[in-house]
Protein backbone atom coordinates (compact mmCIF):
# COMPACT_ATOMS: atom_id res chain seq x y z
CA UNK A 1 0.00 0.00 0.00
CA UNK A 2 2.76 2.50 0.89
CA UNK A 3 4.70 1.79 -2.29
CA UNK A 4 0.97 2.45 -4.29
CA UNK A 5 0.67 5.67 -2.85
CA UNK A 6 4.54 6.27 -3.65
CA UNK A 7 3.50 5.58 -7.18
CA UNK A 8 0.36 8.20 -7.31
CA UNK A 9 2.45 11.05 -5.73
CA UNK A 10 5.48 10.35 -8.10
CA UNK A 11 3.15 10.72 -11.07
CA UNK A 12 2.15 13.90 -9.52
CA UNK A 13 5.63 15.55 -7.88
CA UNK A 14 6.56 17.66 -10.21
CA UNK A 15 3.28 19.77 -10.73
CA UNK A 16 3.00 18.96 -6.83
CA UNK A 17 6.62 20.74 -6.52
CA UNK A 18 5.97 23.55 -9.07
CA UNK A 19 2.83 24.37 -7.21
CA UNK A 20 4.51 24.88 -3.92
CA UNK A 21 2.37 22.03 -2.75
CA UNK A 22 2.61 18.94 -0.80
CA UNK A 23 0.94 15.53 -0.04
CA UNK A 24 -0.37 14.80 3.37
CA UNK A 25 -0.54 11.01 4.42
CA UNK A 26 -2.08 9.57 6.91
CA UNK A 27 -1.34 6.21 8.64
CA UNK A 28 -3.95 4.59 11.04
CA UNK A 29 -2.70 1.49 12.63
CA UNK A 30 -3.23 -0.50 15.50
CA UNK A 31 0.20 -2.12 15.73
CA UNK A 32 3.54 -2.72 14.00
CA UNK A 33 4.83 -3.34 10.51
CA UNK A 34 3.67 -7.29 9.80
CA UNK A 35 4.86 -9.67 7.38
CA UNK A 36 2.44 -10.00 4.21
CA UNK A 37 2.45 -13.76 4.47
CA UNK A 38 1.95 -14.10 8.32
CA UNK A 39 0.55 -11.05 9.30
CA UNK A 40 3.13 -11.44 12.24
CA UNK A 41 5.79 -8.42 13.35
CA UNK A 42 9.58 -8.93 12.58
CA UNK A 43 12.48 -6.73 12.70
CA UNK A 44 12.27 -7.14 8.90
CA UNK A 45 9.21 -5.87 8.70
CA UNK A 46 10.14 -2.97 10.59
CA UNK A 47 12.93 -2.71 8.21
CA UNK A 48 11.23 -2.56 5.03
CA UNK A 49 8.73 -0.48 6.24
CA UNK A 50 10.93 2.09 7.44
CA UNK A 51 12.88 1.98 4.45
CA UNK A 52 9.68 2.82 2.58
CA UNK A 53 8.59 5.71 4.58
CA UNK A 54 12.36 7.21 4.43
CA UNK A 55 12.33 6.95 0.90
CA UNK A 56 8.71 8.83 0.65
CA UNK A 57 9.82 11.54 2.43
CA UNK A 58 13.59 12.07 1.62
CA UNK A 59 12.24 11.65 -2.23
CA UNK A 60 8.86 13.62 -2.46
CA UNK A 61 6.84 16.27 -1.19
CA UNK A 62 5.22 14.26 1.53
CA UNK A 63 4.68 14.95 5.45
CA UNK A 64 3.66 11.42 7.23
CA UNK A 65 0.98 11.17 9.89
CA UNK A 66 0.41 8.28 12.11
CA UNK A 67 -2.74 7.96 14.16
CA UNK A 68 -2.39 5.03 16.15
CA UNK A 69 -5.55 3.39 17.36
CA UNK A 70 -3.83 1.28 20.48
CA UNK A 71 -2.83 1.33 23.68
CA UNK A 72 -0.25 -0.99 23.63
CA UNK A 73 2.82 0.10 25.39
CA UNK A 74 5.52 -1.46 22.76
CA UNK A 75 3.48 -0.18 19.99
CA UNK A 76 3.53 3.33 21.11
CA UNK A 77 7.08 2.74 21.65
CA UNK A 78 7.80 1.93 18.27
CA UNK A 79 6.18 5.09 16.71
CA UNK A 80 7.83 7.43 19.27
CA UNK A 81 10.69 6.50 18.24
CA UNK A 82 10.08 7.22 14.67
CA UNK A 83 8.99 9.97 15.53
CA UNK A 84 12.13 11.59 17.83
CA UNK A 85 14.15 10.64 14.58
CA UNK A 86 14.90 14.53 13.22
CA UNK A 87 15.41 12.70 9.48
CA UNK A 88 11.25 11.89 9.33
CA UNK A 89 8.85 14.67 8.75
CA UNK A 90 6.12 12.82 10.69
CA UNK A 91 3.90 13.23 13.80
CA UNK A 92 2.58 10.58 15.51
CA UNK A 93 -0.57 11.00 17.59
CA UNK A 94 -2.74 9.29 20.00
CA UNK A 95 -6.56 9.69 20.83
CA UNK A 96 -7.51 13.18 21.70
CA UNK A 97 -7.67 12.69 25.77
CA UNK A 98 -4.23 11.24 25.21
CA UNK A 99 -3.14 14.04 23.49
CA UNK A 100 -4.60 16.65 25.61
CA UNK A 101 -3.31 14.90 28.38
CA UNK A 102 0.45 14.78 26.73
CA UNK A 103 -0.01 18.69 25.59
CA UNK A 104 -0.31 19.19 29.57
CA UNK A 105 1.89 16.89 30.78
CA UNK A 106 4.82 18.65 28.76
CA UNK A 107 4.23 21.98 30.42
CA UNK A 108 1.67 23.79 27.69
CA UNK A 109 -1.48 23.72 30.14
CA UNK A 110 -1.94 27.47 28.91
CA UNK A 111 -3.74 25.56 26.09
CA UNK A 112 -7.24 23.86 25.70
CA UNK A 113 -6.22 21.12 23.41
CA UNK A 114 -9.88 21.30 21.54
CA UNK A 115 -10.74 18.95 18.80
CA UNK A 116 -10.52 21.22 15.92
CA UNK A 117 -6.57 21.14 16.79
CA UNK A 118 -6.73 17.85 16.92
CA UNK A 119 -8.52 17.42 14.05
CA UNK A 120 -6.05 19.47 11.99
CA UNK A 121 -3.11 17.45 13.61
CA UNK A 122 -4.98 14.37 12.56
CA UNK A 123 -4.92 15.64 8.43
CA UNK A 124 -1.60 16.88 8.36
CA UNK A 125 0.00 20.04 8.58
CA UNK A 126 3.45 21.95 8.48
CA UNK A 127 3.06 24.17 11.25
CA UNK A 128 5.81 23.43 13.65
CA UNK A 129 4.61 24.52 16.07
CA UNK A 130 1.39 22.35 16.28
CA UNK A 131 3.75 19.19 16.16
CA UNK A 132 5.45 20.05 19.00
CA UNK A 133 2.78 20.83 21.15
CA UNK A 134 3.21 17.15 22.92
CA UNK A 135 7.30 17.51 22.47
CA UNK A 136 7.69 19.85 25.10
CA UNK A 137 7.50 23.13 26.87
CA UNK A 138 6.85 26.25 24.72
CA UNK A 139 9.18 29.46 25.25
CA UNK A 140 7.36 32.47 26.24
CA UNK A 141 8.26 33.66 22.22
CA UNK A 142 6.70 30.13 21.28
CA UNK A 143 3.53 30.42 23.64
CA UNK A 144 3.06 34.38 22.17
CA UNK A 145 3.08 32.59 18.59
CA UNK A 146 0.67 29.84 18.93
CA UNK A 147 -1.63 32.29 20.91
CA UNK A 148 -1.67 34.30 17.67
CA UNK A 149 -2.63 31.47 15.90
CA UNK A 150 -5.85 30.54 17.92
CA UNK A 151 -7.06 33.92 18.32
CA UNK A 152 -6.81 36.26 16.17
CA UNK A 153 -8.67 36.40 12.43
CA UNK A 154 -6.99 36.80 9.26
CA UNK A 155 -7.86 40.54 9.29
CA UNK A 156 -7.24 41.06 12.63
CA UNK A 157 -3.79 43.18 13.63
CA UNK A 158 -0.87 41.59 15.09
CA UNK A 159 -1.01 41.67 19.09
CA UNK A 160 1.84 44.03 20.94
CA UNK A 161 5.31 42.88 21.46
CA UNK A 162 4.79 39.60 24.30
CA UNK A 163 7.67 41.21 26.10
CA UNK A 164 5.72 43.54 27.34
CA UNK A 165 3.56 41.29 29.62
CA UNK A 166 1.11 43.35 30.83
CA UNK A 167 -0.16 44.70 27.27
CA UNK A 168 -0.11 41.18 25.56
CA UNK A 169 -2.18 39.74 27.76
CA UNK A 170 -4.81 42.73 28.56
CA UNK A 171 -5.14 42.64 24.75
CA UNK A 172 -5.28 39.06 24.08
CA UNK A 173 -7.61 38.83 27.17
CA UNK A 174 -10.19 40.98 25.79
CA UNK A 175 -9.99 38.18 22.59
CA UNK A 176 -10.17 35.33 24.58
CA UNK A 177 -13.30 37.10 26.78
CA UNK A 178 -15.05 37.62 23.42
CA UNK A 179 -14.16 34.35 21.88
CA UNK A 180 -16.45 30.81 21.58
CA UNK A 181 -15.64 28.44 24.33
CA UNK A 182 -14.12 24.96 23.19
CA UNK A 183 -14.61 21.63 24.19
CA UNK A 184 -11.89 20.29 26.89
CA UNK A 185 -10.95 16.81 26.57
CA UNK A 186 -9.52 16.97 30.49
CA UNK A 187 -12.16 18.68 31.79
CA UNK A 188 -15.09 17.22 30.32
CA UNK A 189 -16.92 20.47 29.14
CA UNK A 190 -16.75 23.80 27.83
CA UNK A 191 -13.87 25.82 28.31
CA UNK A 192 -12.07 29.11 27.26
CA UNK A 193 -9.21 28.50 23.99
CA UNK A 194 -6.32 29.76 26.13
CA UNK A 195 -5.77 29.75 30.17
CA UNK A 196 -4.58 33.52 30.49
CA UNK A 197 -3.35 33.33 33.82
CA UNK A 198 -1.01 30.34 32.56
CA UNK A 199 0.01 32.32 29.38
CA UNK A 200 1.12 35.08 31.84
CA UNK A 201 2.98 33.38 34.05
CA UNK A 202 4.54 31.60 31.55
CA UNK A 203 5.71 34.66 29.97
CA UNK A 204 6.66 36.33 32.76
CA UNK A 205 8.85 32.95 33.93
CA UNK A 206 10.45 33.16 30.62
CA UNK A 207 12.25 36.36 30.96
CA UNK A 208 12.83 36.45 34.42
CA UNK A 209 14.96 32.81 33.64
CA UNK A 210 16.41 33.90 30.98
CA UNK A 211 16.60 37.46 31.03
CA UNK A 212 15.80 37.81 27.37
CA UNK A 213 13.22 36.53 24.67
CA UNK A 214 13.22 33.01 24.62
CA UNK A 215 13.83 31.30 20.79
CA UNK A 216 10.67 30.28 19.55
CA UNK A 217 9.98 29.26 15.46
CA UNK A 218 7.49 31.81 14.37
CA UNK A 219 4.67 30.81 11.87
CA UNK A 220 4.81 32.52 8.26
CA UNK A 221 2.07 34.65 6.70
CA UNK A 222 2.08 30.97 4.42
CA UNK A 223 1.74 28.51 7.88
CA UNK A 224 -1.23 31.38 9.18
CA UNK A 225 -2.85 31.15 6.22
CA UNK A 226 -2.76 27.49 5.80
CA UNK A 227 -3.70 27.09 9.67
CA UNK A 228 -7.49 29.30 9.35
CA UNK A 229 -8.11 27.76 5.70
CA UNK A 230 -8.08 24.31 7.75
CA UNK A 231 -9.52 25.55 10.80
CA UNK A 232 -12.33 26.66 8.82
CA UNK A 233 -12.97 23.56 6.73
CA UNK A 234 -12.48 21.58 10.50
CA UNK A 235 -15.07 23.77 12.39
CA UNK A 236 -17.67 23.85 8.91
CA UNK A 237 -17.91 19.89 9.20
CA UNK A 238 -18.20 20.17 13.55
CA UNK A 239 -20.53 22.44 13.52
CA UNK A 240 -22.43 21.26 10.83
CA UNK A 241 -23.06 17.60 12.32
Amino acid sequence: CIRMVGSRVHAAASALVAKNQMVFLTIVTDGVPTTSMSARPTHQARFDMISELRNLTHTLPILLVIRLATSDESTVEFWNQLDSEVEFPLDVLDDICSEAKEVYGKGNRWLTYAPYLHTVREGGTNIKLLDLLDERRFTGGEVAAFCQLVILGEDDPPLPPWQEVNEFCAVLGEYVRTAELVYSPLLKCLAPILNMREVERLLRQDLKRTGRPGGFIWPSAFEFALFFALAAVVLGVLYSN
